[in-house]
C-alpha cells in the first residue's frame, strides 16, 4: 500500500518527459524536483520496508528501478554539474584589523562583489554561511548516485582559510560533508549490503602526490602519468 501510494505520487507528478518539457523556468524545476525528492523518498522507505516484510523479488525490483529513475531525473534537473558558494564569516583577526565584509548574497543563488562597479555571481546555491547540515542537504542525493554505480566528485576550492576544511570535514559537534556522506554511505551499505568500501587519502601538495595512507610510498607527476616510488631508510 506505501508502494502504491508513492507511485500514485508519483504518477501525480507527471513523471514523464512531459513534465521535464514543463520545467521551463528554474523555480518550476526546484518546485517539480522537490516534490519528486519527496515522492522518492516515500518509495524508498517503502522500498526498505518490503525488503523487511519479505516481498516476492520481482515486485521490490520493480520498484528499485522507478527509484532509480526518479533518482535521475532528480539529479538531471539540478545538472551534472553544479557549483556552490559559501562565504564565511569575518573571523576575530580581521574584525579587529578593522575589514569589512566585500560579498554579499543577493539571494539564494547570487553573491555580489563591491567595488565601483559591483560584479554579480551565479551560482547553484549560496550559503552564507548556512549550516553544516545545510550544505550537506544540498549534496546528500549523491550517495544514492554513488550507489547506482555512477562516479561523483566533491570539491572544495578556495584560498588558504576560506573554510574549505570546516565545509569538508567540520569538527566533531559540526561534521562537514565527507563525514556525513561517509556515514550515509555506510547506512545504505547496512540496508543493501550489496557492495564494499574501500578507501584512500592522497595529498596533493607543489605538485606532487602523497598517499597518507601507505606510510613511506609516495607518488610525484613527471612528463606522463603517476610514477611511484617507495622510499627506503
Amino acid at each position: 500500500a506505501v508502494k502504491a501510494a508513492a507511485i500514485a505520487e508519483a504518477g501525480g507528478l507527471g513523471f514523464s518527459t512531459g513534465a521535464q518539457a514543463n520545467a521551463q523556468s528554474s523555480a518550476t524545476a526546484i518546485s517539480f524536483a522537490k516534490r519528486l525528492r519527496a515522492a522518492r523518498d516515500a518509495l524508498a522507505a517503502a522500498i526498505v520496508q518490503a525488503k523487511q516484510a519479505k516481498f516476492p523479488q520481482e515486485e521490490v525490483h520493480a520498484a528499485e528501478t522507478l527509484r532509480r529513475k526518479m533518482h535521475n531525473l532528480i539529479q538531471d534537473l539540478q545538472g551534472q554539474i553544479r557549483v556552490y558558494c559559501r562565504l564565511r564569516p569575518l573571523n576575530e583577526n580581521e574584525r579587529k584589523a578593522g575589514d569589512t565584509k566585500v560579498v554579499r548574497p543577493i539571494n539564494g543563488a547570487v553573491v555580489e562583489v563591491a567595488g565601483s562597479h559591483p560584479d554579480r555571481y551565479h551560482f547553484d546555491a549560496v550559503f552564507s554561511p548556512g549550516t553544516q547540515e545545510e550544505v550537506f542537504l544540498e549534496c546528500q542525493g549523491l550517495t544514492q548516485t554513488l550507489v547506482d554505480g555512477h562516479n561523483v566528485s566533491v570539491v572544495s576550492y578556495g584560498q588558504t582559510g576560506a573554510g574549505k576544511t570546516h565545509t569538508m570535514y567540520g569538527t566533531k559537534q559540526e561534521p562537514g560533508v565527507a563525514v556525513r556522506l561517509a556515514s550515509q554511505l555506510f547506512e545504505v551499505q547496512q540496508q543493501e549490503r550489496n557492495f564494499t568500501v574501500t578507501g584512500s587519502v592522497l595529498e596533493l601538495h607543489n605538485n606532487r602526490i602523497t598517499d597518507l595512507l601507505a606510510g613511506e610510498a609516495s607518488f610525484s607527476s613527471g612528463g606522463g602519468g603517476l610514477h611511484h616510488h617507495h622510499h627506503h631508510h
